[in-house]
């Protein structure tokens, strides 16, 4: 009975050993903010909108649910504040105690833009005309997305259309498999996982991503009109959830006005 009672005694020591490091890590983690990043009226997630602890300089950007997540956290007063293209910024005070999760929602107003017209030429054809009224129509809404126009392509028309996007595009790569490129958009995970963007060509939408691509081999600057991407909240009604990877997720919508 006595070994037994010292058999016990070893395996509760052996458990407890290997619980209080557990126990400290969760105190370590500290506390956290967690929230979602919406637009006001319709709640829909703005993604890549820029979320900062102002006194803490720490910035994070919303992810294709709008989600965004500080942690670590010591307690006392932050000021966060949210900010996103063709959005009014939010600055709210967030107050943490000791082991404390905090979740919100920050709601933004939609504000207009005042962005130039896009010049045409008279002399170009009028569909092409047509494509840049598109494109700067929906820039003006102020729904997000990131936009390069018919000027920056212009000046840049030497250069590889690839090279253009991973240098200006943060949340887009392009990979090569096979001797072609596919563009993979950046999600809650990350780039751990390829996420197939959906391509779409002078309003057609491409086939299924990851399947065929989008071949930018030999497409220069002087080959694109105009050029929009959007994250899941900003992807335009037109596309919405028509292009998705192998697991259903949409990762992203990449707008191709050419000559």
């Amino acid at each position: 009975m006595q070994r037994q009672l010292q058999h016990l005694f070893v395996i509760l020591l052996v458990l407890a050993i290997g619980v209080l490091p557990c126990a400290r890590d969760l105190t370590a983690q500290g506390s956290a903010v967690i929230g979602r990043v919406l637009q006001e009226g319709n709640e829909r997630p703005v993604f890549d909108a820029t979320v900062e602890l102002l006194s803490l300089g720490q910035i994070v950007r919303s992810d294709s649910l709008g989600q965004f997540h500080f942690r670590s956290l010591k307690p006392g007063s932050y000021a966060l504040q949210v900010r996103a293209v063709g959005y009014a910024p939010v600055t709210m005070q967030i107050r943490l105690a000791a082991q404390d999760t905090v979740d919100t929602d920050v709601l933004l107003a939609p504000t207009a833009q005042r962005l130039g017209t896009v010049r045409t030429d008279s002399s170009m054809p009028e569909v092409h005309r047509r494509f840049l009224r598109e494109f700067d129509e929906r820039r003006k809404l102020g729904m997000g997305g990131r936009f390069l126009d018919a000027e920056f392509f212009k000046k840049n028309d030497t250069r590889e259309v690839r090279a253009i996007l991973e240098s200006t595009i943060p949340n887009i790569r392009i990979v090569r498999k096979a001797g072609l490129d596919f563009l993979i958009g950046a999600r809650g995970a990350g780039w751990k996982k390829e996420c197939f963007v959906q391509i779409v060509v002078n309003g057609f939408v491409q086939p299924e991503p990851g399947v065929m691509p989008y071949d930018l081999i030999g497409h220069f600057g002087q080959n694109v009109l105009a050029f929009e991407y959007h994250g899941v909240g900003s992807t335009p009604m037109q596309y919405n959830a028509t292009g998705r990877d192998n697991q259903g997720v949409v990762c992203g919508t990449a707008i191709f006005w050419t000559r």
